[in-house]
C-alpha cells in the first residue's frame, strides 16, 4: 500500500495531529484590536472550503487572519509566506507539501517526496500541474479533522505565474467537494484566476477592502486600546498630540487623558483622512510618535501614502540602520545569519524585532529547525530596494549580490545563490551551481526555473558545455521533438570526447526515447540501442554507475519494443533493468520497466505475460501519484482488451485514458490513444467515428510536423474502408478506396522511416486488400515479406496473423494443401499463446480462419478453445460462415470435412428449453415460440409424445401408435413424416439444406431431440431430485434442500396438463406427481428433524393442494401442528381431511388417522 494512501486511511481516524514544525506556524500579532463585526463574520465560515482575503496594503489582512486561526484552527492551520519564489508551481506545490506533511507526525516529508517525485526515468512527463493538484488534493480531502491553509502574500507571484493554475485547481477541488479542509487566500488584489471562479455560493467567503476598513467605531478602539510606547519615563509624541487635542476642545478631563480617551471628533477627523485604512491609522500614530509634523498629513491618507511615511520615518533612522535596511531589501526573506554576515549592523535583530513588534510592514516567521526569519511589506520593500539602487553604484551592487551568492553557497543553498551569481555576472560560478543542483531540480520537476537560469547564460557557453545543453534538453524532454535528438545528440558527443562515461550514457539512453518518441525509424533506433549495449559491456558491474545503467536498460528496452525493432530483445533487456534497479532500490526504474515488459507482452501477443504483470502494476499506479505511468498502463491494457476482444472492457479504459491524456497534457501519448480509439471504432462498426480520428492524426501530423502521423492516419483510413466495404458488401468500391488509402499509407511510411513494424503492418493491411480485389499473386507477395519481418521482430500476433490470411488465400485459390498447412500452424499459435483475435482481420476472414482450423484439426485438441471462442465472442455469424464453408467445392468432396462442419455447426446454433410441467411453452434462446406457428395440434401432440417417451431413441412405431392409434400404417407414417417436418419447421425455421435439421434427428426409425441443443424441464427436475438425494445421501442437508428447492420451484404444474384425456400421457404425469409428493414429504421431514415447523408446515400444506387425498400427509400435518402448540389448526385439519375423504373417495379415514386425532384429543380435550 502507498505511503499516500496509508496516510489518508489514517487521518479518517487518527486524533487532532500534533505540530511537529514552526516553520508554517501563523505570524506572532501584537496589540490586536478585536473587531468582532469581522471576527462574527469568519467564525460563522468556519465549514467553508475557500476564505478569500483581499485588500489594499497594510490593512489589517495577516492580522485578521491570524486572530481567527488561533481561535478556530490551534495547532491545525499552516500558513504558507509567498515571494516570487512561488510563482513556478513546481515551487509552490513543494511548499504545499511541506506545509501540509508538517503538521503531521504520521507523515515523513522524505518518504512521501521520494514516492510522488517525476524520475528521470519516467517515460515521458505530462502536465505537472494537474498531477501536482491530484497528490495535494489526495493529502487534504480525507480530512475529517478541521484543517486551514493559508497563501499569505498572492499579489507577489507573477501575473502569468504557473501557480495561478495550480492553485485554481485546488480551489476548484476543494469547492466541489466534501471536506474538512479551508483555504485562506490573502491577496491585495484580486487573484488573477477570475473572481466569479471563486464566487460559488455557500462555499466561499469573500472579504474585500471595503470589509476590511476599520469602522468609525473600530477607529476610536484602535487609539483608545493602542499600548502608548514611551521613551524612558515620557509620554509618547501621540499622547502628547491627543493631549493638546482634547484640551483645545475642552471636553476631557486629565483623568480621562491619562486613560487616552479622544474626542469624538478627533476620531472622526482621523476616520475621514484614512477612510478605515489600517496601514494609516498605525502609520498616525507611529509618526505622532516619532515627532513627524502631522499638519503635512494628506488629506485622503491611502496605500499610496506609504511612499510618504516610509521618507519621514526612513529619514529619521541614524545612519547605520539606514544602512541596514537598505541592503536587507536585496532578500525575499533575512535571517540573522544573513544581517550579521552581510549587513555589517551590529544589533540588527533588535531592529527586525522592535519593527516587528510595532507592526511595521515587517513580519516575523519561523523556518526550519526553528529559524528565525523575516519579511517585509512589498511596498516597503520595494521603496528600500529603489533606495539601495540610488546608494550603490553598479558595481557595489554586482559584489554585494556576488557577495550573496557565495554566502548562500557556502552555506548550503546552492539554489539560492545561483540567481545571484547570474544577477552579479558572475556566470562561471553560476554554470557550477547550476550543474550542482540541476539534477535535483529536474527530480522534483522544478523545470522552469532550470530552463530561466539555463537560457540566462550564453548559448555559446551552453551549448559547449554538454552538462548544461544535456540539462537544457531535458527541461523540454517531451515537447522539444526534432530539435531534442539534435541537442541529446551534440551534448552526447562532447561527452564522449571528455570520457565522461555517466554522462554519455544518460543521453543515449534519452536519445533513444526522444528518437521513438519522434518517430524515428527502427534502423536509426536500432543505432543508438547499439551504442547503448556498448557502453553497458564496457561498464559491466561498474558500481560507480548503476543508476545510469538501470536507466539505459529500460530506454534500450523502450526502444526496442515501443520502436518496434525487436521485441524479445526488448522483453530481455526489461528483465536486465528491472534486475538492476531491485538490486539498487529504485523503484521507479523497476516500475517503469515493468510496464514496458507489459506492452512488449502485448506486442508480441503473449497475453497471460501481460495480464499477470498489469495485475501487478495495478496497485503501483493506480494511486494518482504518476498520471503518465496510469495513462501508459491504461494504453497498454485497452491494446491488450482490443487484441482479446473485450471491446466493453477497452471502452472503459479508453475513456479512463482520455481523462488522464487531457487533464495531464500527455501529448507524447496522445497519437497511441487516437490509434487505439480509431481500433475500437473500426471493431465496434462505428466507422465514422474512426475516420473522424483518423483526422485528429492528420492535424496532429501538421502541427507536429511529422509525416509519420500522415502515414498512420491513411493506414486508419484504409482500415475503416476494408471493413466497412466487408460489413455493407459495397466490395469493389470500398475495397478501391481502401487500396488508394493503403498505397499512400505505404508511400508516407518508406519516405520517412524506411523498413519498420508501421510500414509492415500497412503492407499486411494492403495484402489483405489485395487477397479482397481478387489480386491474389500480388497479396502472395505482400504476406510473404512480412512474414519474413514480423518473425525477424518476434511480433509473434502479427506473424500468426498474416500466416493465417495466406492460409485463407490458399484456399480461395483452391490449394487446399497448402491452406491446410498454413492454418494448422497459425491456429495452434492462436491457442497455445492465448490470443483471442486477430488486430487488422474483418470478423468474417477470423470466422473462416477458425472454423477451417477445427475442420483441419484432427486431434480434438483444439477443438474445445477455438469452439468456445466462436460460439462465446462471434455468434451471431458463425452459423453464417460455417454454411459459407459447407457450400465450398473443396469441402464438398471431402465427407470428414462435411461431418466436422456440421458438428461445429451445432454448437453455434440457438438453444431451446420445453416446459411441460403446467402450462406448455417453449423457448428458443429465451423467446417463446408462438402458438401461431403451429399448424394444428398434430404436430404439438407428436412433439409431446417424443417427450413422454425420454426425448431420445423414441421408436416412431410407438409415437404413430400414441398420435393415431387407428391409422393404417401406410397412413400412419405419411402422418408421421408430415408432422415431424412442421416440428422441424417451428424449432428450426431457417434451416440449411447444407447443414441439414439439428433439433430432432431421425435415425433407424427412432427419433431423438439433440440433448446439446434441447432441454426439457422434466430432465431438469430428475436431474434436481438426484442430486438431492444423492448429497441427502451423503449428510450433506443443507445442499440437499437447495437442490430440492429448485426443483419444487421448477414443478408449476401437473405434467402436461392441458392434455387430460391423452392416455399415453397418465403413466408419465403419475411417476412425476409420486416423485413430486415425495419431495413435499421428504422437505417436510427434514424441516420437522431440523426444529423449523413452519417450514415443514408450508410443504405438507403444499403435498395436500396438490393430492388433496393424501392421508399421510394430514397425519404428518396433524402432529407437526400438535407438536407446535397449534391444537385449533390440528382439529380443524382432521375435520377437513373426514370431510375430503368422504367427499372424493365416499370413506372414512383410516384407523392411523383417527388414532392421531384421538391423541390430540385425550392430550389437549375439548
Amino acid at each position: 500500500m502507498s505511503i499516500l494512501r496509508t496516510y489518508a486511511d489514517k487521518m479518517l481516524t487518527e486524533k487532532p495531529f500534533k505540530k511537529i514544525s514552526h516553520l508554517f506556524n501563523p505570524p506572532r500579532v501584537h496589540g490586536i484590536i478585536i473587531r468582532k463585526r469581522l471576527d462574527n463574520l469568519l467564525d460563522s465560515s468556519r465549514t467553508k472550503p475557500l476564505v478569500l482575503v483581499q485588500g489594499q496594503a497594510a490593512q489589517g489582512k495577516s492580522t485578521l487572519v491570524a486572530s481567527y486561526l488561533n481561535r478556530c484552527f490551534p495547532d491545525n492551520a499552516v500558513w504558507l509566506h509567498l515571494g516570487k519564489r512561488e510563482s513556478d508551481h513546481t515551487n509552490m506545490f513543494e511548499l504545499l507539501l511541506h506545509a501540509i506533511c508538517s503538521r503531521d507526525s504520521l507523515m515523513n516529508i522524505n518518504s512521501v517526496k521520494e514516492e510522488i517525485s517525476p524520475s528521470l526515468a519516467t517515460l515521458g512527463a505530462g502536465d505537472e500541474i494537474s498531477r501536482e493538484t491530484e497528490i495535494i488534493t489526495s493529502l487534504l480531502i480525507p480530512r475529517e479533522i478541521p484543517f486551514a491553509i493559508v497563501l499569505d502574500n498572492l499579489e507577489s507571484l507573477d501575473d502569468k505565474a504557473s501557480s495561478h493554475l495550480l492553485i485554481q485547481n485546488i480551489v476548484q477541488e476543494l469547492l466541489h467537494r466534501e471536506t474538512s479542509v479551508q483555504l485562506i487566500i490573502i491577496s491585495r488584489l484580486i487573484p488573477s484566476m477570475g473572481i466569479s471562479m471563486l464566487k460559488v455560493e455557500h462555499r466561499s467567503l469573500l472579504l474585500k477592502n471595503d470589509d476590511l476598513a476599520f469602522t468609525l467605531e473600530e477607529t476610536a478602539d484602535f487609539f483608545i486600546n493602542r499600548p502608548i510606547h514611551k521613551i524612558g519615563n515620557k509620554k509618547s509624541d501621540l499622547f502628547k498630540w491627543l493631549e493638546n487635542q482634547t484640551k483645545d476642545n475642552g471636553t476631557i478631563e486629565k483623568k480621562e487623558l491619562e486613560n487616552q480617551t479622544i474626542a469624538n471628533e478627533t476620531i472622526e477627523k482621523i476616520y475621514k483622512i484614512t477612510n478605515g485604512w489600517a496601514g494609516g491609522l498605525a502609520l498616525i500614530a507611529e509618526s505622532m510618535e516619532r515627532g513627524v509634523d502631522i499638519s503635512r498629513l494628506p488629506h485622503n491618507l491611502t496605500a499610496e501614502a506609504l511612499q510618504y511615511f516610509s521618507h519621514e520615518i526612513y529619514d529619521l533612522l541614524p545612519h547605520h540602520i539606514k544602512h541596514f535596511l537598505i541592503r536587507v531589501s536585496l532578500f525575499d526573506e533575512i535571517d540573522t545569519e544573513i544581517v550579521e554576515t552581510l549587513c555589517d549592523t551590529p544589533k540588527a535583530g533588535e531592529i527586525l524585532d522592535y519593527l516587528e513588534k510595532r507592526n511595521l510592514f515587517i513580519q516575523r516567521l519561523t523556518g526550519k529547525n526553528n529559524r528565525i526569519y523575516y519579511r517585509f511589506n512589498t511596498l516597503f520593500r520595494n521603496f528600500l530596494y529603489k533606495a539601495l539602487t540610488d546608494n550603490l553604484s553598479p558595481d557595489q551592487l554586482r559584489q554585494f549580490r556576488i557577495r550573496a551568492a557565495r554566502f548562500f553557497e557556502n552555506r548550503g543553498e546552492t539554489e539560492r545563490s545561483v540567481p545571484y551569481y547570474l544577477d552579479g555576472g558572475e556566470l562561471a560560478m553560476a554554470s557550477d551551481m547550476i550543474k550542482k543542483c540541476a539534477t535535483d531540480l529536474l527530480l522534483k520537476g522544478a523545470l522552469p526555473n532550470l530552463r530561466r537560469w539555463l537560457e540566462a547564460l550564453p548559448d555559446s557557453m551552453v551549448q559547449n558545455d554538454p552538462w548544461l545543453l544535456f540539462y537544457l534538453t531535458m527541461t523540454r524532454r517531451i515537447r522539444g521533438g526534432k530539435r531534442n535528438v539534435d541537442d541529446f545528440t551534440r551534448a552526447l558527443e562532447i561527452f564522449r570526447q571528455k570520457g565522461d562515461t555517466r554522462g554519455c550514457m544518460l543521453c543515449t539512453a534519452y536519445l533513444i526515447e526522444a528518437c521513438v518518441f519522434v518517430r524515428k525509424s527502427s534502423e536509426k533506433i536500432l543505432v543508438w540501442i547499439q551504442n547503448g549495449e556498448k557502453l553497458l559491456a564496457q561498464n559491466r558491474g561498474n558500481p560507480l554507475f548503476s543508476w545510469a545503467q538501470a536507466l539505459l536498460w529500460q530506454h534500450i528496452a523502450f526502444g526496442y519494443i515501443a520502436g518496434e525493432v525487436d521485441i524479445q530483445k526488448g522483453l530481455s533487456s526489461c528483465r536486465n533493468a528491472r534486475l538492476l534497479a531491485k538490486k539498487i532500490n529504485n523503484s521507479e526504474i523497476e516500475l517503469n520497466a515493468s510496464i514496458i515488459m507489459a506492452f512488449g507482452y502485448v506486442r508480441s501477443g503473449n497475453f497471460p505475460g501481460a495480464a499477470k504483470l498489469l495485475k501487478a502494476l495495478k496497485n503501483m499506479t493506480d494511486e494518482g501519484r504518476h498520471p503518465e505511468y496510469r495513462a501508459l498502463n491504461q494504453l497498454v491494457r485497452i491494446d491488450l482488451e482490443l487484441k482479446k476482444g473485450n471491446f466493453k472492457t477497452a471502452d472503459y479504459y479508453l475513456a479512463e485514458s482520455e481523462a488522464d491524456v487531457e487533464k495531464f497534457g500527455l501529448l507524447f501519448l496522445y497519437p497511441g490513444f487516437i490509434e487505439l480509439k480509431a481500433m475500437h471504432s473500426i471493431y465496434t462498426g462505428k466507422f465514422e467515428n474512426a475516420k473522424r480520428f483518423a483526422e485528429h492524426l492528420s492535424d496532429f501530423s501538421i502541427l507536429s510536423g511529422n509525416t509519420f502521423y500522415l502515414a498512420q492516419s491513411c493506414h486508419i483510413k484504409a482500415m475503416v474502408n476494408y471493413h466497412a466495404a466487408l460489413s455493407t458488401q459495397e466490395l469493389p468500391s470500398g475495397f478501391e478506396t481502401a487500396r488508394k488509402e493503403s498505397e499512400k499509407a505505404l508511400q508516407l511510411f518508406y519516405e520517412k522511416k524506411g523498413e519498420d513494424a508501421h510500414m509492415y503492418k500497412a503492407r499486411q493491411l494492403y495484402g489483405m486488400i489485395l487477397f479482397k480485389s481478387k489480386k491474389f499473386v500480388e497479396a502472395h507477395r505482400e504476406f510473404q515479406e512480412t512474414l519474413g519481418y514480423f518473425a525477424k521482430a518476434s511480433s509473434d500476433i502479427s506473424w500468426c496473423e498474416t500466416l493465417s490470411m495466406t492460409g485463407l488465400l490458399c484456399w480461395e485459390e483452391s490449394m487446399p494443401g497448402k491452406a491446410q498447412e498454413y492454418i494448422l500452424t497459425a491456429i495452434k499459435k492462436f491457442v497455445t499463446a492465448g490470443y483471442q483475435r486477430f488486430s487488422l482481420m474483418a470478423t468474417s476472414d477470423f470466422l473462416d480462419f477458425l472454423i477451417l482450423g477445427l475442420c483441419f484439426d484432427t486431434s480434438d485438441e483444439l477443438f474445445s478453445p477455438v469452439l468456445s471462442l466462436i460460439t462465446d465472442k462471434l455468434p451471431g455469424h458463425a452459423s453464417e460462415r460455417i454454411i459459407y464453408i459447407l457450400s465450398h467445392p473443396l469441402v464438398q468432396k471431402q465427407p470428414q470435412w462435411q461431418n466436422r462442419l456440421k458438428q461445429i455447426y451445432r454448437y453455434t446454433l440457438p438453444k431451446i428449453t420445453i416446459n411441460t410441467l403446467g402450462q406448455f411453452s417453449i423457448m428458443i434462446n429465451s423467446q417463446p415460440v408462438n402458438d401461431d406457428t403451429w399448424e394444428g395440434n398434430k404436430p404439438k401432440l407428436l412433439l409431446k409424445s417424443i417427450i413422454c417417451h425420454s426425448s431420445h431413441h423414441v421408436p416412431k412405431e410407438k409415437l404413430i401408435e400414441d398420435i393415431w392409434p387407428d391409422a393404417t400404417s401406410k397412413a400412419g407414417e405419411k402422418n408421421f413424416k408430415i408432422n415431424l417436418h412442421r416440428i422441424r419447421k417451428v424449432l428450426e425455421p431457417d434451416v440449411d439444406k447444407a447443414a441439414g435439421y439439428s433439433y430432432i434427428t431421425l435415425e433407424s426409425g427412432r427419433v431423438s431431440l439433440d440433448p446439446m441443443l434441447v432441454t426439457t424441464d422434466i430432465e431438469i427436475f430428475d436431474q434436481l431430485l438426484d442430486q438431492g438425494y444423492s448429497h441427502l445421501a451423503r449428510g450433506d442437508e443443507l445442499l440437499a434442500i437447495s437442490f430440492f428447492e429448485q426443483a419444487v420451484q421448477l414443478y408449476k404444474g401437473d405434467f402436461l396438463a392441458e392434455e387430460p384425456y391423452e392416455s399415453w400421457i397418465y403413466s408419465k404425469r403419475d411417476h412425476l406427481t409420486g416423485r413430486f409428493l415425495d419431495l413435499l414429504m421428504t422437505m417436510a421431514r427434514i424441516h420437522e428433524e431440523r426444529d423449523e415447523p413452519l417450514k415443514a408446515i408450508k410443504y405438507l400444506k403444499k403435498a395436500i393442494e396438490n393430492n388433496p387425498g393424501y392421508e399421510e400427509a394430514y397425519q404428518n400435518l396433524m402432529i407437526v401442528y400438535a407438536d407446535s402448540g397449534m391444537l385449533k389448526p390440528a382439529k380443524e385439519l382432521y375435520e377437513q381431511c373426514r370431510q375430503t375423504l368422504y367427499e372424493e373417495l365416499g370413506v372414512e379415514p383410516d384407523a392411523e388417522t383417527k388414532n392421531i386425532y384421538n391423541k390430540i384429543l385425550s392430550l389437549h380435550p375439548l
